[in-house]
């Protein structure tokens, strides 16, 4: 097999040299060098092989399973050899002759190196099978070392498979142990792996400090793979705070060591390909990635092993055709593996798999292979609690139904990435405040003072802004206060004179009515008995502005008191639209239908704003419905909706809904105004236990101009009021319809 290795790079080689791509060339070159030095076996496998056949009994079985040991685990072995076939075919033996002479050491000391065997195959379910035997065994048996290094294993696997919880109680367990022994090197990779398995349930902040507690470590020349994995997260930590080129620097160093130390130069490969891939250089990128897969297909280790770098490799170029737009590519190599993902218990590389696949698909404009790779990583990631992945899948979600035009759907899984999205955000940038904070410990002390020199210059600064704005922003509050007062007071006055030039036409109508008894002039009666009408509409309606306006007030009042002045501004800026239009609409005793509707819909959005978004609200019209055309009096639905959001909605423990529905029949207009709140009764009885009772007046005045309109257009109006019952019998809210003519001129 090794002679064979040549002849079969040197036409990579030729190929390469006549496309004109060197680089390649010369890394291949040394990586070939590499690989042919790095087979050689260290004098502890060939020491421990020179005495094997000595070896009788219990000894025997320890030697063979000491060969088991350095032939599969990279951690802590001398060799750091890996040939996992090699190792299962010693730590078979050593299992087969423990359980012959009933040798507990040696059987667990066996079950532990399977379950290494599978973890280094990325097998995490069989490794979490035969590391479980192995931990009572090894207990029992009084063998520290090894208890506790398959505890350490067993909680990998708890995480590679999506037990973060289980993980997380395991690793806190064992950092209290290599605390008390004072074992830095246990220590360091603890918290590493604690971080880890934070940082995928998207605690980034806490994924920091861990590893921030790793890089203040020192590191032993014997810690091989935290010396590699410290500048990593170093660099991690870099990127987060947008230090790109540190970040490649510290990535650099972690390539060194691995050729010092003669460790898989698949971590050279796959480190530059996310740098290039960070950088947007993808040609370079693929030409790593590719060099990687060569070098794996290429290695003498067992299949199982190469395959296990091939799988990675294989996702990452899904990554990068996904980047280059390149779907059909991107899903054939996403989904290559999946199985194999699935079966040895990976959930880190079956979810991001399947968000590849998906968000693949999704771009292609096939919504139903889309949809069902997406509701599987949502499922996927909701089991297993890794927050990232279920926002990424609810908003992949949202953008498939959007596509497919049912937006109620695309709505409601939109909101829920926003919410996880805020919360992971929150995360986020608590991580990059802790990823500044580790950079700025990672300097010497001179560098440290001038950062922070720096710091306190921004802080200061961004102090200076803020208090900047918010003198800006009590003004305009202040300023706003006033404007509403004066408009406030020119409606009250408005009213007033309404409500004088009413008198003053009662007075005209008792005259003119004596007048026509005497003239006997019907017409001229029937005239002066209209406009007695309409003049109490408007006063009517006079009446339901200062009402509402109040409301409003009391508001913004409490925003302004409890110094939320961003949603006292919010609720200013739709409170002046709202009191545009009712000012408008009260001009006429008819307005389009559509002017009503907007009215609503801001005085809605000012409640939703105003108790903190309680309740939702939807508004539902018939297909025959010409609102720019229909007429229909201002301020009709408004009372009803305030009194079903007050009286119904506010008094529920969970979200309520508030439904309006406006539809045409036998020509008459129909208003209906739904809510599933606690109902009247359980209304009155908190009204009744209330120290202030207040009083409908909204209601009160729009009945008495339903009767009004009655009389003036000789049609029945009329207002019904249905309780609501849930299937058990208790209070299910509340129900109001009213009919009024439809109207057209």
């Amino acid at each position: 097999m090794r002679f064979n290795l040549p002849v079969r790079w040197g036409v990579c080689y030729f190929q390469l040299f006549s496309s004109g791509k060197l680089l390649c060339f010369i890394f291949l070159i040394c990586s070939t060098f590499f690989i042919l030095n790095t087979t050689a076996q260290t004098s502890t496998i060939d020491s421990l092989k020179k005495v094997l056949p000595q070896l009788r009994g219990t000894a025997r079985i320890n030697c063979l399973n000491e060969l088991g040991f350095e032939y599969s685990n990279p951690y802590w072995s001398e060799s750091k050899y890996i040939q996992t076939d090699t190792a299962l075919l010693y730590t078979i033996q050593a299992l087969n002759e423990s359980q012959q002479l009933n040798y507990a050491p040696g059987i667990g000391k066996a079950y532990q190196n399977i379950g290494m065997v599978h973890e280094q195959h990325g097998n995490y379910i069989l490794s979490e099978t035969y590391t479980g035997r192995a931990i009572p065994i090894l207990y029992s048996q009084h063998m520290q070392n090894e208890f506790h290094r398959a505890r350490i294993n067993y909680g990998w696997c708890k995480c590679n498979r999506g037990n973060y919880d289980e993980a997380i109680e395991i690793f806190k367990k064992e950092l209290v142990y290599y605390n008390q022994i004072k074992d830095t090197i246990h220590i360091a990779m603890i918290n590493r792996m604690i971080g880890r398995v934070y940082d995928i349930q998207g605690y980034s902040d806490m994924a920091f400090n861990y590893f921030e507690v790793d890089l203040k470590i020192k590191k032993y020349p014997n810690d091989t793979y935290g010396t590699l994995r410290s500048p990593v997260y170093k660099a991690n930590i870099y990127l987060a705070a947008g230090d790109t080129s540190n970040a490649i620097l510290n990535y650099r160093i972690a390539a060194q060591y691995v050729d010092k130390q003669h460790l898989k130069p698949d971590y050279l490969n796959t480190t530059t390909f996310q740098i290039y891939r960070l950088q947007k250089k993808f040609d370079s990128a693929l030409l790593y990635l590719n060099q990687s897969d060569l070098i794996s297909q290429s290695k003498h280790t067992d299949s199982l092993f190469r395959k296990v770098t091939l799988m990675e490799n294989c996702f990452n170029l899904s990554t990068l055709y996904l980047d280059l737009k390149n779907y059909d590519s991107a899903i054939f190599f996403g989904a290559k593996y999946l199985k194999d993902f699935t079966r040895n218990g990976n959930s880190i590389m079956v979810m991001s798999s399947l968000k590849n696949i998906a968000t693949a698909y999704f771009n292609k404009a096939n919504n139903p292979k889309s949809l069902y790779f997406a509701n599987q990583l949502l499922n996927y990631s909701q089991h297993v609690g890794a927050r990232p992945f279920t926002r990424d899948a609810s908003l992949l979600l949202a953008k498939i139904y959007e596509s497919r035009q049912q937006l109620g759907r695309a709505y409601n899984w939109f909101k829920k990435y926003s919410a996880l999205n805020t919360v992971l955000e929150k995360d986020n940038f608590s991580a990059k405040m802790y990823a500044w904070d580790a950079i700025s410990k990672m300097n010497d002390e001179e560098k440290q003072y001038r950062t922070q020199i720096k710091m306190n210059e921004a802080k200061n600064k961004a102090a200076i802004s803020l208090l900047t704005r918010d003198k800006k922003l009590q003004l305009y509050v202040f300023i706003s206060a006033i404007l509403i007062t004066m408009l406030v007071m020119t409606i009250i006055i408005r009213s007033i004179l309404l409500r004088r030039k009413q008198d003053r036409l009662q007075h005209l109508f008792t005259e003119s009515q004596l007048l026509v008894e005497k003239q006997h002039q019907e017409k001229e009666v029937m005239q002066l008995h209209q406009q007695k009408s309409d003049l109490e509409m408007q006063a009517l309606r006079a009446q339901m502005n200062p009402h509402f306006i109040f409301n409003s007030l009391n508001a913004i009042n409490m925003f302004i008191l409890e110094k939320d002045k961003l949603q006292a501004s919010a609720y200013l800026s739709k409170f002046s639209k709202l009191i545009r239009f009712i000012l408008q609409n009260s001009q006429e005793a008819f307005i389009p239908l559509e002017n009503e509707l907007a009215a609503l819909k801001l005085y809605l959005d000012l409640e939703l704003l105003r108790f903190d978004k309680r309740f939702e609200y939807k508004i539902i019209l018939d297909d025959g419905l010409d609102t720019a055309m229909l007429k229909v009096p201002p301020l009709i639905i408004q009372p009803y909706a305030e009194n079903a959001i007050w009286h119904g909605l506010m008094h529920k423990n969970e979200r309520g809904h508030l439904t309006i529905e406006l539809y045409i029949k036998d020509e008459m207009l129909y208003y209906e105004i739904t809510d599933d709140g606690i109902g009247r009764k359980e209304a009155a009885a908190i009204k009744s236990k209330s120290a202030a009772k207040h009083k409908s007046m909204g209601i009160r005045i729009t009945t008495d101009r339903l009767l009004m309109l009655q009389q003036q257009h000789e049609k029945e109006n009329s207002i019904s009021v249905t309780d609501l019952t849930l299937a058990d019998g208790s209070a299910g809210g509340t129900a109001v319809q009213i009919k009024i003519p439809a109207r057209y001129d």
